[in-house]
C-alpha cells in the first residue's frame, strides 16, 4: 500500500495547534529502541510532575497496595517497564490533547475510553501476531482518532450538532466531509504526520476506514489499528457493530471468537485502571463485550 498523500486543502489552521510536547516525543523515542536505560526512563517522568503523579496513583491502587513503595525509583520497578509505558504513554498524549479539549465531560469521556481500549487492543493483538514494534501499536490506537478531537475542540458547535445524531463512535466519515470538507482520520494522519517519529501511524491513521480489500497488502500496523479502532466503537448493546468486528478479526488475522475474547478479558482491568487515574467518566456498556455464539463467521 502506497504512503497516504496528507497534503490535504485543511479548513483547520494546524499551524494554530501545539506542537507535540518534548515529554512525549522522548517517550516514543526511548520505547522504540531495543535496550531501554530505565534511568532514563525514570529521570524523564521525575521531570514531568503530570506524568509522576499519574504513576504515583497507579502505584497506590489496590492492585500495589501490598508492596512496600518508599521511593520513586521503588515505585517504578514495582510497576514494571510495560505498564511504565501504558500509562506514560496515555498521560502524555491526554495532557497534551486535554489543553485544547471542550468542556462537554460526556462527549470527551466516550471519546477517551474508545481510544484507551483501542490502545491496548492494539498492543495485545501486536503482541499475538509477532508484531515487533508493541509501544507503536498502542500509542496509534491512543491516538487514532485525534482528527475528530481536533473538530470538537476548532469546530465544537458543528461537530456537537453531528454527534447529537450520531454517537461519536458511529459517526461516519461521509457525515465528516459534508462538514468540514474531509474526514477525521484524513486531518488525524495530516497531524501525525508531522510529528518527528520514523513510522506508519500517520499511514495506519488515514487508513483507518479502509475495506478489507484494500487492506491485502498493507502493512501489519495498519491492520492492527484498523481493527483497534473496530474494538474502540463496541458497545455491549450494539449486536451490529459486534458482530462485524468479530468477522473482520477473523477475516484479517484468523484469529476466532474465543481467543479474541480471552484477549479481552486479559486487558480489561488495565482499560478500567487507566481510565479511572486520568478520571475519565464513560458510559459503562462501552466497555464489557461478549461474543454472542448465535454468530456466524461463515
Amino acid at each position: 500500500m502506497s504512503t497516504a498523500n496528507f497534503n490535504i486543502d485543511k479548513n483547520i489552521a494546524i499551524g494554530e495547534l501545539p506542537s507535540i510536547p518534548h515529554t512525549l516525543v522522548k517517550l516514543i523515542q526511548y520505547f522504540n529502541q531495543d535496550n531501554i536505560e530505565f534511568e532514563q526512563i525514570q529521570q524523564l517522568i521525575k521531570n514531568d510532575p503530570a506524568l509522576t503523579s499519574k504513576i504515583i496513583d497507579i502505584a497506590n491502587s489496590a492492585q500495589y497496595v501490598h508492596f512496600s513503595l518508599k521511593d520513586f525509583k521503588n515505585i517504578l520497578i514495582t510497576l514494571g517497564i510495560d505498564t511504565i509505558k501504558n500509562v506514560t504513554t496515555t498521560a502524555a498524549v491526554y495532557q497534551f490533547f486535554s489543553q485544547f479539549n471542550d468542556d462537554n465531560n460526556n462527549l470527551l469521556g466516550n471519546f477517551w475510553m474508545n481510544a484507551i481500549k483501542a490502545a491496548y487492543f492494539a498492543k495485545s493483538i501486536a503482541k499475538l501476531i509477532s508484531y515487533p514494534h508493541l509501544d507503536e501499536a498502542f500509542l496509534g490506537g491512543l491516538i487514532h482518532r485525534i482528527g475528530q478531537l481536533i473538530f470538537i475542540s476548532r469546530l465544537n458547535n458543528e461537530y456537537q450538532e453531528l454527534y447529537n445524531e450520531h454517537p461519536l463512535i458511529n459517526i461516519a466519515p461521509n457525515e465528516e466531509i459534508k462538514i468540514f470538507a474531509m474526514t477525521g482520520a484524513e486531518l488525524g494522519a495530516h497531524f501525525v504526520s508531522q510529528w518527528p517519529t520514523d513510522t506508519l501511524l500517520a499511514d495506519a491513521i488515514y487508513y483507518q476506514n479502509a475495506s478489507l480489500a484494500q487492506l491485502i497488502d498493507a502493512d501489519p500496523i495498519i491492520k492492527i489499528i484498523h481493527i483497534a479502532k473496530q474494538f474502540g466503537q463496541l458497545d455491549q448493546e450494539n449486536e451490529s457493530t459486534k458482530l462485524n468486528f468479530y468477522k473482520n478479526i477473523y477475516e484479517i488475522f484468523s484469529l476466532n471468537h474465543g481467543i479474541v475474547e480471552n484477549l479481552i478479558t486479559d486487558i480489561l482491568d488495565e482499560i478500567k485502571q487507566t481510565a479511572e487515574s486520568l478520571n475519565i467518566r464513560y458510559e459503562k456498556n462501552l466497555l464489557a463485550v461478549k461474543y454472542d455464539e448465535t454468530y456466524t463467521l461463515n
